[in-house]
């Protein structure tokens, strides 16, 4: 069998046994993805130091059939998006985006549109922007990712959806919008998510 190679973010990480951790990532053209990384809980010679929260990888695997356990050949920073644990809020709203993500993702099906909305989240949680417009974006990329984004109930909701979908990429600048819509879309990307069984950022 061949390998894969392919940039991940790294969502979660379980400890496994005395020196192991699985790594819970996703990847824009393999979909969730799980490593054993074994070693990486010793605190002297441990092996892949840069398998962090939070983080964008370079990794490569071999493609194991049925398997969605990996060992990877390889992991080299990317991009570390570490300073997001400075601020609670934005912590807990980073972890809520890879609870979500994690539900949302499967193995073995691309999510180019997911994968960077949730990039853009980390870079702009981790650059102090707000946190619950942060995780709003994100919710509404996913909900155009599973193909169950409708117009919002706004005025030019078609146009504000395709703006809403490109900011939460980082294609494009978040639009200005004032409190009373941002609630307003709060509550319709809520219910459109409790609606199609996808879990909410926050």
């Amino acid at each position: 069998m061949g390998s894969i190679k392919s940039k991940i973010l790294l969502l979660r990480k379980t400890p496994y046994g005395e020196s192991s951790v699985i790594a819970a990532c996703l990847s824009p053209t393999e979909g969730r993805v799980d490593f054993m990384l074994k070693g990486a809980k010793r605190v002297s010679s441990k092996k892949f130091p840069v398998a962090d929260l939070f983080r964008e990888l370079d990794a490569e695997w071999n493609e194991r059939g049925n398997s969605t356990l990996h060992t990877p050949r390889s992991l080299e920073l990317v991009e570390a998006f570490d300073s997001i644990a400075n601020s609670p809020t934005a912590y807990i709203t980073a972890c809520s985006l890879c609870d979500m993500t994690l539900r949302s993702s499967v193995p073995g099906t691309s999510c180019p549109a997911l994968y960077a909305g949730i990039r853009t989240a980390f870079q702009r949680l981790a650059n102090g922007a707000p946190p619950a417009e942060t995780a709003l974006l994100a919710e509404i990329v996913n909900l155009y990712e599973h193909g169950v984004l409708p117009e919002p109930p706004l005025p030019n909701g078609a146009t504000l959806a395709a703006r809403l979908v490109a900011a939460g990429r980082g294609i494009d600048p978040i639009p200005d919008l004032d409190e009373n819509t941002l609630e307003a879309l709060s509550s319709w990307a809520g219910a459109l998510l409790k609606q199609e069984s996808l879990v909410r950022a926050r």
